[in-house]
């Protein structure tokens, strides 16, 4: 069952089988092109994971010409762009203003919860006595 959180309750949904199909090729991940973004207050990292699953690094200013780079090298790729970026300050806001701009779908990635999700992942403590 697909699961929805409001309020801080998480609320699992039933949906009818008809909208649940997992092998459809309309909705395949592998059309889907990653980018995650490392934000800073002058420096911008990128690593770009193709739909081929070829991966580029690269480093940008975080200035209106070098957005515009981006932005013709994501507009370049074949299929759906997927940004994933964590808010850093305010360094975050132009390029997540322009990319949605743009049409890109930008997702945010709070560090608290990318500390915990790395914390479950990587646990090598006890679990019970």
């Amino acid at each position: 069952m697909p699961a929805i959180v409001g309020d801080g309750i998480l609320w699992f949904v039933h949906r009818p089988k008809e909208h649940t199909k997992m092998a459809d090729p309309a909705n395949a991940a592998a059309s889907i092109n990653w980018v995650a973004i490392d934000i800073a207050r002058y420096w911008n990292v990128f690593l770009v994971e193709t739909a081929a699953v070829k991966r580029h690094r690269f480093k940008m200013a975080n200035s209106a010409a070098d957005f515009d780079r981006l932005v013709g090298f994501l507009r370049a790729l074949p299929g759906r762009v997927r940004v994933a970026l964590e808010p850093t300050g305010d360094y975050h806001r132009p390029i997540a203003h322009r990319l949605l701009t743009e049409g890109f779908e930008v997702v945010g990635i709070g560090s608290v919860a990318q500390a915990r999700c790395c914390r479950s992942v990587y646990f090598t403590g006890r679990v019970s006595r």
